[in-house]
């Protein structure tokens, strides 16, 4: 006894399984595309010059594409002085004009020089995270940049000379000021 197999239900079947699997790839590729697209969440912080006229002549003269990532939307509300790049939800980099530098910045510190200029790197020290800010040293009112990982922030020369240049003065480095104890003589004898 042969079997036939009706060769209509057959490319139906398979032009039908055909359709099907192209349609997965652009649903995924859609879905993919719209959240890479989704505005950045930015909280706010104490930024006491976010508003300032300065803040606002860097924020404007920032770049299109940054760091390799495109100019993205922030999530309302919009905190003064700040502005995002991201490729997608994970890939994303932040900056934010006006902030206050870290307590890191001492007389001990030392900044790298990018493109020209100086900046004081800061790594989370969470585990697992990759997050590092940028906070710039010899321009007022300071800018930081956020990346999710150690990328360095060049290509910000326009922004920065809507600002001030002079540098903040670093914070106190209370180890440096304290009495020599006890010990300071044994080396002495």
């Amino acid at each position: 006894m042969t079997t036939q197999f009706n060769r209509t239900a057959i490319y139906i079947s398979l032009g039908l399984s055909i359709a099907l699997v192209f349609g997965v790839i652009f649903g995924a590729k859609f879905v993919f595309e719209n959240t890479a697209k989704a505005p950045v969440a930015i909280s706010p912080i104490k930024s006491d010059f976010a508003d300032s006229p300065q803040c606002s002549g860097a924020v404007d003269a920032l770049p299109s594409d940054f760091m390799g990532h495109p100019r993205a939307e922030v999530a309302e509300p919009v905190p003064a002085g700040v502005a995002a790049w991201a490729s997608t939800s994970t890939d994303e980099v932040t900056l934010r004009c006006g902030v206050d530098l870290p307590l890191q910045y001492t007389s001990y510190s030392q900044p790298q020089d990018i493109d020209g200029s100086r900046w004081l790197e800061v790594s989370d020290m969470t585990p697992g995270s990759t997050l590092t800010t940028w906070y710039n040293t010899d321009h007022f009112p300071t800018l930081a940049v956020t990346t999710f990982d150690d990328a360095r922030p060049s290509g910000l020369d326009s922004a920065l000379h809507k600002l001030d240049s002079r540098s903040p003065s670093p914070a106190p480095a209370p180890l440096s000021q304290l009495a020599a104890g006890p010990d300071a003589m044994c080396g002495e004898l």
